[in-house]
């Protein structure tokens, strides 16, 4: 009853399903997985087949279920998902230069681009905070999947690049502005701007060209205000209650909360964007420099790490060992607690091999016979741990504040280069002195400090 090219219609959509499957399933044995040129070109041929019918593969779907039984079920009912599916895992992982050609002269960049905004287009207009069903977070997490196949084909590659600067512009703006609004309540928002800005610097890498494209149109000053909030809201909120933290971490030996890295990473990846930006471009440099109030904060995020960091290097430095979390209670006068030379050689060598891997104690069988004296030998490990503890958090945190000051005097230098008006008040508005002084000492720490990395 049917006719011959219906039936071969049928057949080819059948087969496509299948060679959409067996990409998927090959892509996740990544032991295995040898794939040429010929075999990417197929696999990118099927991103263009059209959807199967719901009547025309019920077996099939049910035998790919059977096949894939923890795959999402709307991913087995079209040959263009599974083959999408195979890509990001594949894109994700491989970086050959080959591969990164192909992909872009077979469409598949083409194709991530309109998947990406398929995914954003499904928050409509509404771009502020708003409450995130399941279904916005399976979006948000999907589109970050296509951002970092965006990101790893464009990493040293000048021609992907190029031909991503321009599309790329208004979705990642649009997706800035909805992640940023509810990056506090969703950390799948958090995940998707760090990868956003991971595509932006390769992006903006070295390509004054690119800066340009990016800072332009209609919505190139929306992306670079979008840009510069987060960099100093992230930057201003992580280091709001961490001098508190430190200075009672010091006085009472305890480690202090551990800070949150994804402020810090999108702070760093934020300033790392508009630097990036402005390093090469006299216009950029305008721009950036007269977005309301970013000077004045950005001044002021550099003197308070500054300050911070060498507020750190300080108590290292103090001549009674406080600074690497030695101290506890409040038994001086300066309110550190004085030890004999027995308990600090006890501390010592607990810290360096009576530490089990979760950072606890762990009390020797000599210690549980003694009694008493075992005891008062486990409190003196446990103070050692803590002692460790609190040393490695203050380091932590010291490396934080010297590397988000660094960036931060780069970013002004990078404005102030060719303006010697914005040069001058930007020395007025530095710290502890009126001068770019501590700036060039910062960043001459952090070039040593990537020069030994």
């Amino acid at each position: 009853r049917r006719s011959i090219p219906q039936l071969r219609s049928r057949a080819a959509t059948r087969s496509c399903l299948w060679a959409a499957a067996l990409f998927y399933a090959l892509s996740r044995d990544r032991a295995t997985l040898l794939l040429d040129k010929a075999g990417l070109g197929l696999l990118l041929r099927l991103l263009d087949t059209p959807d199967i019918r719901p009547q025309q593969a019920d077996r099939l779907r049910q035998r790919l279920r059977n096949l894939f039984p923890d795959a999402p079920p709307d991913l087995l009912t079209s040959a263009r998902r599974l083959a999408m599916a195979a890509l990001l895992s594949l894109g994700i992982r491989r970086a050959s230069p080959w591969f990164k050609e192909a992909i872009r002269l077979q469409r598949g960049l083409d194709h991530a681009l309109e998947a990406l905004r398929d995914d954003l287009d499904y928050f409509g207009d509404d771009l502020g905070p708003q409450q995130l069903n399941e279904f916005m977070l399976a979006r948000l997490a999907r589109a970050r999947e296509f951002l970092s196949l965006l990101e790893n084909m464009s990493y040293k590659c000048p021609d992907n690049q190029q031909h991503l600067v321009a599309p790329c512009q208004p979705l990642l703006l649009r997706l800035m502005r909805l992640c940023s609004a509810n990056r506090t309540a969703a950390p799948t928002a958090a995940a998707c701007l760090l990868s956003g800005l991971q595509l932006l610097i390769n992006l903006s890498h070295d390509n004054a060209r690119a800066a340009e494209l990016l800072s332009t149109g209609s919505g190139g000053a929306d992306l670079l205000e979008t840009i510069a909030n987060l960099a100093l809201d992230c930057g201003e909120d992580d280091g709001a209650e961490a001098p508190a933290s430190t200075s009672a971490s010091a006085s009472t030996g305890t480690a202090a909360a551990p800070a949150d890295n994804t402020k810090f990473d999108l702070t760093l990846l934020s300033l790392g964007v508009l630097i990036n930006l402005a390093e090469h471009s006299d216009e950029n440099q305008r721009r950036v420099s007269r977005l309301p109030g970013l000077i004045d904060r950005l001044a002021e995020l550099f003197n308070v790490r500054f300050l911070r960091a060498c507020s750190h290097e300080l108590e290292e430095h103090l001549p009674d060992g406080s600074g690497a979390g030695g101290g506890s209670g409040s038994g001086g006068p300066d309110g550190r607690t004085e030890r004999n030379g027995d308990e600090d050689e006890t501390s010592s060598r607990s810290v360096g091999g009576d530490l089990e891997f979760g950072g606890h104690p762990s009390p020797s069988p000599f210690d549980r016979r003694v009694g008493a004296g075992g005891a008062a030998a486990s409190r003196r490990m446990q103070q050692g741990g803590d002692a460790f503890h609190s040393a490695l958090s203050r380091a932590g945190e010291h490396m934080e504040d010297s590397v988000v000051a660094a960036y931060a005097g780069l970013l002004l230098c990078c404005l102030a280069q060719r303006d010697i008006r914005l040069a001058a008040l930007i020395r007025t508005r530095l710290k502890p002195q009126p001068s770019f002084v501590p700036v060039l000492s910062c960043v001459t720490k952090f070039l040593s400090f990537l020069t030994l990395a």
